[in-house]
């Protein structure tokens, strides 16, 4: 009996990831859909929800929408303040009562957490309000503009993906750059790609911002599909194999694999 146990300790742990892994999936799709019924409404910038989310019950109030802050100088734009709205939620363009469901499914889990979607809110007046970011239209171009944004010629990231229980760890471990030449980005915990004397090519919330990111591209089984691949052998501590993630259309230079080993 005792060595029938062992036999399926490690299939039933693998299903019992399989299985918070599809929540996790299904939780960014509910919002990837929120996001695209907010904006298909007539809120074509909206990029957060402001929300409170009762800590004793898990009820989700929606208080307002609001734009991205499109530069330093120009603040976030309110899109709309449903706390004053008198409009029927039946009647809403947007379906807010079915919206409203959605949105606390996809909250209480708290998933969305791990991927930093549910930020503070800006307003010390509603400290006790959360900001729940709504998903780029196209979480690859989001990672292109933000990368290109300090590597201009950057046509590729090589970054590996490790599972820790629940969650998913994100190395970032090199940019391709036109031509095939490679940035290292230095990694406590991928020696053999660590550089000395190196700093990364971007600021750290940078990094913070790509990770998460790309942990949601790696947890969508349609995107980590059609836009990751393998990229050469195993080569961390934990033996996971490098991914790359083209930043265009252009397929990366050959030999830029062999600069990375």
């Amino acid at each position: 009996m005792n060595e029938q146990s062992r036999d399926t300790e490690g299939p039933l742990v693998r299903l019992s990831l399989d299985y918070v892994r599809a929540g996790r999936a299904l939780n960014l799709a509910l919002l990837d859909d929120i996001a695209a019924r907010v904006r298909s409404a007539g809120h074509r910038d909206a990029r957060y929800l402001e929300v409170t989310i009762d800590p004793e019950t898990d009820d989700v109030t929606l208080h307002s929408i609001w734009s991205e802050q499109t530069s330093a100088s120009r603040s976030r734009r309110l899109l709309r303040d449903l706390d004053t709205s008198s409009e029927r939620w039946s009647d809403d363009p947007l379906a807010l009562h079915q919206l409203v469901q959605d949105r606390e499914d996809a909250l209480v889990t708290g998933y969305l957490q791990l991927w930093g979607l549910v930020l503070p809110c800006p307003n010390y007046a509603y400290r006790n309000r959360s900001w729940v970011e709504l998903p780029s239209a196209c979480r690859v171009e989001a990672v292109a503009d933000l990368v290109r944004e300090y590597v201009p010629d950057a046509e590729g990231l090589v970054c590996s993906f490790r599972w820790k229980g629940h969650q998913v760890g994100v190395c970032l471990i090199a940019v391709i750059h036109k031509g095939g030449e490679t940035t290292s980005i230095p990694c406590a915990r991928c020696a053999q790609f660590e550089v000395q004397d190196t700093t990364d090519p971007w600021p750290l919330r940078v990094s913070h911002t790509l990770a998460h990111l790309l942990a949601q591209i790696h947890a969508l089984p349609h995107l980590r599909e059609k836009h990751l691949r393998q990229f050469g052998e195993p080569g961390c501590d934990d033996a996971v194999a490098p991914q790359l993630l083209p930043l265009s259309s252009a397929t990366p230079t050959v030999g830029a694999e062999e600069k990375l080993s």
